[in-house]
């Protein structure tokens, strides 16, 4: 699969925002939701790469 510029940029955010999660942030519900909607964020542009819906800026 070829990605484009903004693709591929959208990939690595996606890996920070994973590698990001640490276990005490989730301790504290604010931080915790917070990084949830990080994750659906990255979740959601990925699966529109890999769908075909967008992400081609």
């Amino acid at each position: 699969m070829e990605l484009n510029l903004h693709q591929q940029s959208q990939v690595e955010v996606a890996r920070e925002t994973l590698a990001s999660v640490d276990g005490s942030q989730l301790e504290d519900p604010y931080r915790a939701a917070y990084m949830v909607g990080r994750l659906e964020v990255s979740l959601r542009s990925l699966l529109d790469i890999v769908d075909g819906k967008g992400g081609a800026a």
